[in-house]
């Protein structure tokens, strides 16, 4: 069976992309060690998947986390549990290999509710502005817009990787991926820039644009500083004098949000380390339901910027130095766990943590 040929006709038959889109995408992108599928009694592969590796800044950590795409099922077998059968799949898979999270953008609204029932939840917002030029603070420096083509200069790929590392809460990129961006943006008539430093001739910025139906679309800027992002975006409006033009943004407090995608934890201890070590002065039990992943189901202690498994704590066997260590702190499943650590600083305080809403872009969704 060629698993290739065989994802790429029901992702043909699921999906409302042009061949030229798919030929570049399975040419470039797919990966024969991402590829999931699913057989009927007979043999035939009814559903499949790609089970891509990204990773994601979270509470100061780079953390793997496993990211669905194309999860699609033969229009014949539709409705007979085929495709929860192959995304429990993809979850255990993504646990066995050492993912710490899972995420997906759905492709339409409704499937919204069917990976809700399996553990995932919508963290993933964008914050949509208008760009409107004389109410932006001015940016400092003259700087220069430059066409990103491939090959990605080796400068550019080390500037970008910088950026997204200090770019708290987002879903980070490889420079092969980075390639793929620009693939993707060609093919949907778009376009990627890069933005130079006058002075030291050095990269500050790299954006993608979209064409939507009356502007353009900034899906993403990745940049050194504020002042490199606002830079990009003066310069792209000048590119395009005769557009309108809006971004996507990174979720702020107070602002109407759009939703973008889900995510379910994978694996809670990896998590909870995390979220100990960036809290160190936090102690507390939080016993997990996870139907879907029993590996998670356990007690696990927090305290002094540890995560330990303790199933005992609740069966009266006190911490030492404890005054209560049998109390659960929390008692919740793994979907409103994931909702309390990618949640707002403002909900984040109600559990004494620090906590952020993650940020996920370019996707090539």
């Amino acid at each position: 069976m060629d698993a290739k040929k065989v994802i790429e006709e029901i992702w043909a038959e699921a999906f409302d992309d042009s061949p030229a889109y798919r030929r570049m995408y399975f040419d470039n992108v797919y990966s024969p060690q991402d590829a999931l599928t699913l057989q009927d009694d007979h043999g035939h592969v009814v559903s499949s998947m790609l089970l891509q590796r990204y990773s994601i800044s979270f509470q100061g950590r780079s953390l793997p986390m496993a990211y669905i795409a194309g999860a699609a099922t033969r229009r014949n077998y539709r409705h007979q549990g085929h495709g929860t059968h192959l995304m429990r799949y993809a979850l255990e898979t993504a646990y066995d290999r050492g993912d710490a999270f899972a995420a997906l953008i759905p492709a339409s609204d409704h499937l919204y509710f069917f990976y809700d029932r399996l553990g995932f939840l919508t963290v993933f917002y964008v914050d949509r502005r208008h760009y409107v030029p004389d109410t932006v603070i001015s940016h400092r420096g003259d700087h220069t817009l430059h066409d990103l083509t491939l090959p990605i200069p080796e400068s550019l790929v080390e500037a970008i990787h910088s950026w997204e590392i200090a770019r708290a809460g987002s879903v980070r990129h490889t420079p092969e991926q980075w390639a793929n961006i620009v693939r993707d943006a060609s093919m949907d008539h778009g376009f990627s820039f890069w933005l130079s430093d006058d002075d030291t001739g050095t990269p500050v910025a790299v954006a993608v644009v979209t064409p939507g139906d009356d502007r353009m679309i900034v899906k993403d800027i990745v940049g050194q500083d504020e002042n490199a992002r606002r830079a990009m975006l003066q310069a792209i409006v000048t590119r395009f004098k005769d557009k309108s033009l809006s971004f996507l943004a990174e979720p702020s407090q107070g602002r109407p949000l759009e939703s973008r995608g889900m995510a379910r934890i994978v694996n809670v201890l990896k998590v909870l380390q995390a979220v100990a070590a960036a809290n160190p002065k936090y102690t507390g039990l939080i016993r997990v339901h996870d139907p879907i992943l029993p590996e998670n189901e356990h007690v696990y202690r927090l305290r002094k910027g540890q995560c330990v498994i303790d199933d005992e704590a609740i069966a009266g066997v006190a911490h030492p130095n404890d005054l209560d260590g049998s109390r659960l702190s929390l008692d919740v499943p793994v979907n409103v766990l994931t909702s309390i650590v990618f949640s707002s600083e403002k909900i984040g305080d109600i559990f004494n943590l620090a906590t952020r809403r993650p940020f996920i872009s370019l996707m090539l969704d």
